[in-house]
């Protein structure tokens, strides 16, 4: 796999890596005594819940967003490829940073050179872990200094989770069994993020935590505006995805989404995308703040 090294080798890009299983308001920028650098590039790595549209160029592909309704509260009004209603963690997060509205799939036939240059999406090309380590090693050695690595949100707080694990679907809570073994991996890959910031000098390669705020939305939907956190949006909100949410199911309704933390049976919606993407900035720009300045 060729990176585009326009990107890749400035030490002014931002690498984020999700290895969540479905994830990582108003925008708002991080606060003033916390201010982000001045990023020139965004690149994404991760599995669908940060796919831009990869999935709708990639023949295999079982599970695709290219059909209504995702998209539907998209910019444009269209499905897109990404999973959900509308925009996606990396867009939102590339747009407080200042580099631009939309991040495109790497796979888009029509990518410009500006697209390239101020990065891209490459999320479902590639998900095994150990190849984002290799990737980080091989942007670092390019010239990147700055990674950012999802954990796994509360997996057993899906929807899907909720329907197949529990012996009564309709007995809507979290799977506490699923949610610790998040926890212990997200505590097993902090330490080996230390380890590995160790051994690139000069680099900044931060945690960043999607279970606790992804949580909270669930725990405390009314701090947000939601008001369904255990189903989707979409069709009955207990099993939908990919091509069972399709144009014959009925949502919530373009207006409602809003009112609900997922957008089908594994994916945020918009507007939770939009709340995590807030909290990444601040959570990098604490990161980066008590971090020394990377070398060139």
């Amino acid at each position: 796999m060729h990176l585009p090294r326009t990107a890749a080798a400035a030490t002014t890009a931002l690498i984020i890596i999700i290895l969540t299983a479905a994830v990582d308001i108003l925008v708002i920028t991080a606060s003033p005594n916390q201010q982000l650098p001045n990023f020139t590039a965004v690149i994404i790595f991760g599995d669908s819940t940060v796919d831009t549209g990869n999935n709708n160029y990639l023949p295999d592909a079982v599970f695709r967003a290219d059909h209504r309704p995702y998209g539907e509260n998209f910019p444009t009004g269209q499905p897109t490829g990404r999973f959900s209603d509308g925009k996606l963690l990396p867009d939102f997060f590339a747009s407080i940073l200042g580099i631009k509205q939309l991040v495109p799939p790497f796979l888009h036939p029509n990518l410009s050179d500006s697209d390239i240059r101020t990065g891209v999406s490459f999320a479902s090309i590639i998900t095994e872990h150990w190849v984002h380590i290799i990737i980080m090693q091989r942007i670092y050695n390019m010239g990147g200094r700055t990674i950012v690595v999802g954990g796994l949100p509360p997996i057993g707080c899906l929807p899907i989770q909720m329907t197949v694990k529990l012996k009564n679907p309709f007995d809507r809570r979290c799977v506490e069994t699923q949610n610790q073994g998040s926890q212990s991996y997200n505590a097993k890959l902090k330490k080996l993020l230390a380890k590995l910031q160790s051994s690139l000098a000069g680099s900044t390669v931060t945690y960043s935590n999607v279970y606790d705020p992804l949580l909270d939305m669930i725990t405390h939907p009314s701090k947000y505006g939601f008001v369904e956190t255990k189903q989707g949006c979409c069709g009955s909100g207990l099993v939908e995805m990919a091509a069972l949410c399709n144009e014959e199911s009925p949502t919530c309704g373009k207006e409602m989404a809003s009112n609900y933390v997922f957008w089908d049976s594994v994916h945020p919606t918009s507007t939770a995308y939009q709340i995590l993407a807030t909290n990444l900035s601040q959570q990098l720009a604490s990161a980066l703040s008590s971090a020394s300045p990377p070398s060139s």
